[in-house]
């Protein structure tokens, strides 16, 4: 098998979009070229905007603070199992899944 060096592969793939005649087939290429140079980019940005350093230490009280947790109303909560009223066995809840 022949080595072809990098030039004449990147002329041989010119050569193969200069044959191409729909321009929906040119529109999936150029979208595979903006996802190969540019989403690398526009990912790390995204990625700064989204993920943030991990702490070595937080607290769990600092961590409700931080996400203004609530926690729920149990009496609410309990109100609402009375309210439901289940009658199956839990065995034959968890079958019906």
């Amino acid at each position: 098998m022949q080595t072809i060096n990098l030039n004449t592969r990147k002329y041989e793939l010119i050569s193969q979009v200069m044959q191409i005649e729909k321009e929906k087939n040119i529109r999936i290429i150029e979208d595979f070229f903006a996802q190969l140079f540019y989403k690398p980019v526009l990912q790390k940005e995204y990625d700064a905007e989204i993920f943030k350093p991990i702490r070595k230490n937080i607290s769990i009280e600092e961590m409700k603070k931080e996400q203004n947790f609530t926690g729920f109303d149990r009496y609410e909560f309990d109100k609402l199992i009375k309210e439901i009223n289940i009658q199956e066995p839990l065995s034959e809840l968890l079958n019906m899944i």
